[in-house]
């Protein structure tokens, strides 16, 4: 939810065609940009794809590694425009899902919302960060300002959103 409501169609139009030029042609490193309704970044994408490559739990999701392009600025391309397509983001978000499960196989919740403001927290800090660092990241205060007053926690965003969601299915 906090990546829905940070999105501005309009805004992110004319900073995604800027960004897209620099990302095709020179990569991740000259350009990381969020796109789309769930906020995605390349570098998100880049870091499932080699969660993908290096754990064979998650084969289901080997289509994300299949380009029919073979340069890596027509791979990059290619990866902008499924990030742009909303089967392919659903894609990835349970590609992410995914992982975060491998990751943390062990990992108990003692609610649907204890867990949902986990995978909340590890997807705007970085599904790659160890556990102890998304739980840190579940209460600090950072959207939608990036830690000014009155801010609140992505997982608590996430939270509440789930919960009118919740209402509302009765």
């Amino acid at each position: 939810m906090p990546e829905i409501a940070n999105h501005n169609a309009l805004g992110e139009a004319a900073q995604a065609r800027a960004s897209e030029v620099f990302y095709i042609q020179l990569g991740e490193g000259y350009a990381d940009f969020s796109l789309g309704v769930f906020q995605m970044k390349p570098s998100f994408i880049e870091g499932l794809e080699k969660e993908v490559a290096s754990d064979s739990t998650l084969k289901k999701f080997r289509k994300i590694l299949s380009f029919p392009q073979s340069t890596p600025s027509e791979c990059r391309r290619e990866r902008l425009r499924r990030i742009n397509d909303p089967v392919w983001r659903m894609t990835y978000l349970c590609c992410f899902c995914k992982v975060l499960e491998s990751k943390h196989p062990n990992l108990a919740f003692e609610s649907q919302e204890s867990k949902l403001k986990f995978y909340a927290a590890a997807y705007n800090l970085g599904f790659h960060r160890s556990e102890a660092d998304i739980r840190k990241w579940m209460v600090k205060p950072f959207f939608p300002n990036r830690g000014a007053k009155r801010d609140l926690a992505y997982a608590d965003v996430a939270n509440e959103f789930y919960q009118i969601l919740k209402q509302n299915e009765d």
